[in-house]
């Protein structure tokens, strides 16, 4: 897990904890087979582990799984690496593949490099746990390593292992950039009406060409969904062999829907970061939208001094727009057959939005410190969701939010939240820990997600994955003096849709200009309605076309407020 620690001195003003050694930066690529191929999470080596790459470094080749004896001079121990390899011949030339356990991280790859190894990676042993850095240990060989090496999850080299045990080769690349930490938007899907200035884009660069270098160009082009590019240029003057720059570009903020391309290139190397970020009708959401994965706790931390809790939290930055509602927040569980217990004091996952800057003086009220927990925050509204153990992996989850007086909440502008997933389980039935859907991670300038485990507050979240938690808004085109919840009843029928739908509204006073709005559950306006004045009536809405999954419905009335949400299915 990583916990990096950034915190407000503004509103939009931020600070953050720059990477201590260059390894922090670690890339590891699966070259081949192309079925594989891509970049998976890697942790690296402790600074003062040995072996470790520089900017622009790189380690190229195939893995080979080790073969070791172990300290009676048999070989029953394999994979561990924590003694002389007995396979040598499989070994030199190549990237050793170890298992974690039974000794220090040094002493493994100390061995596969004795062997001829020219680096090394060391698979986690427990699913779920993630890739962490390597601390040396107290060995014989702490500090003498000289080839690299690097941690992977239990997953990934699951995938690598059953792609070599069938015959094939895995080819992999260790390297540490020049080029990089680029940061740009504050969250990767933001509400148009919530589209702050981007005052904080930044990256590093790393000269390593082996000279000084002078007038080197550092550009970020950001193009909008139009197509239109906007290039903001920084230039170095002096810039010496081995230096780390890092380079702050002007603001920039988008001004449309859609999708906006990130481009950052420099004048010194070929090196350029690609990304993207997406502006939306009424979503909060750090995740990348993308194919889920499995960030989540193993038994061990679940129930580390017997906490049992395990909460998640993204940060939401307000503009100025003073008339948006929160109306639901929207999340995965990956493991729901697991995790129930049939048991509803158990089958639980509530859902809570905080105020987090409570006395709006442009700092959060945490900091993720020692002792903090999700308790130092204001709670403003809640909502609560039963398992029943047969949500899908792939699945949306909608949560409506109302206050304490049941009423929905009006956000405040300029201003900051934090959305919550949170469950509390127990040893003596429920000791599952959820598995919440994720993405892949993101840089991110502000502190943007945070969990609470083992009693234990983390800023930063899961290291490599973001948690799906979307908080999502309603702007209210009929002014701020429809607060109070719909007075009457408010119903969508049938659910799952397929091609119709049907609102029935029965309202215990008539209402005037009822607007009702369809969107997708990455806030696009799909329909929009005017029904005019109504008490009581059956309005059907055709959903023909729109592809399975998660859609809220927005009723906005002279005499209050509703949001429903329905699901079409195939």
């Amino acid at each position: 897990m990583k916990r990096t620690l950034t915190l407000f001195t503004g509103l939009i003003a931020l600070c953050f904890a720059m990477n201590l050694q260059a390894q922090d930066n670690m890339v590891c690529t699966i070259n081949s087979p192309g079925g594989l191929a891509g970049e998976i999470e890697v942790g690296p080596p402790a600074a003062d582990f040995g072996g470790n790459l520089q900017p622009g470094e790189s380690v190229t080749g195939d893995l080979a799984t080790v073969f070791a004896q172990n300290s009676m001079g048999n070989d029953s121990i394999a994979v561990m690496g924590c003694d002389s390899l007995l396979n040598e011949v499989d070994i030199i030339g190549n990237i050793a593949l170890i298992q974690r356990g039974n000794c220090d991280f040094s002493n493994k790859v100390h061995y596969a490099e004795q062997a001829g190894a020219i680096a090394a990676i060391i698979c986690n042993h427990t699913p779920g746990d993630g890739a962490i850095t390597m601390g040396a240990g107290t060995g014989p060989f702490a500090g003498s390593i000289t080839i690299p090496s690097g941690f992977i999850s239990w997953e990934d080299c699951q995938v690598i292992l059953t792609e070599i045990e069938n015959g094939g080769t895995v080819n992999l690349t260790l390297s540490v950039p020049t080029f990089y930490d680029d940061f740009h938007a504050y969250s990767y899907h933001t509400p148009l009406a919530h589209a702050i200035p981007m005052d904080d884009i930044q990256i590093n660069l790393v000269n390593s060409s082996g000279s000084d270098a002078s007038n080197v160009d550092i550009s970020v082009d950001i193009t909008d969904p139009n197509g239109d590019v906007v290039t903001l240029t920084e230039t170095i003057e002096t810039f010496l062999n081995g230096a780390d720059s890092t380079l702050s570009f002007d603001s920039y903020t988008p001004a449309m829907l859609g999708t906006y391309s990130v481009r950052f290139y420099n004048t010194l190397n070929a090196d350029e970061i690609l990304d993207n970020f997406v502006i939306t009708e009424n979503t909060f959401a750090p995740d990348r939208g993308e194919a889920y994965g499995t960030a989540g706790p193993s038994a061990a931390q679940f129930s580390t001094n017997g906490g049992y809790n395990y909460y998640y939290g993204t940060l939401s930055l307000t503009g100025s727009d003073p008339n948006t509602v929160a109306t639901h927040c929207v999340f995965g569980l990956s493991n729901a057959a697991e995790v129930f217990t049939g048991n509803p004091t158990y089958d639980i996952i509530n859902v809570v939005l905080y105020d987090t800057d409570v006395d709006n003086d442009g700092v959060l009220d945490w900091s993720g410190g020692t002792g903090e927990s999700f308790d130092d925050l204001t709670p403003v509204a809640i909502g609560s969701y039963p398992i029943t153990g047969n949500e899908l992996p792939d699945e949306f989850i909608s949560v409506p939010l109302t206050t304490f007086t049941g009423s929905p909440y009006q956000l405040l502008p300029d201003h900051s939240y934090t959305v919550s997933i949170q469950y509390n389980g127990s040893v003596d039935e429920a000791f599952t820990p959820p598995v919440f859907a994720s993405t892949s991670d993101l840089n991110y300038f502000a502190y943007f997600t945070c969990l609470y485990l083992d009693n234990t507050l983390y800023n930063g979240g899961w290291a490599g994955e973001t948690v799906v938690c979307r908080l999502i808004i309603d702007n209210m085109i009929l002014g701020t003096d429809n607060l109070e919840t719909l007075d009457g009843t408010a119903q969508i029928s049938p659910n799952p849709a397929s091609d119709f739908i049907n609102l029935e509204l029965n309202l215990n006073e008539a209402a005037e200009d009822v607007r009702v709005d369809i969107f997708n559950y990455t806030g696009q306006l799909l329909q929009s309605r005017d029904l005019g004045k109504v008490t009581n009536g059956v309005f059907e809405f055709d959903v023909t076309g729109m592809a399975s999954g998660l859609y809220f419905m927005s009723i906005k009335t002279s005499v209050g407020y509703q949001s429903l949400s329905f699901t079409i299915a195939d």
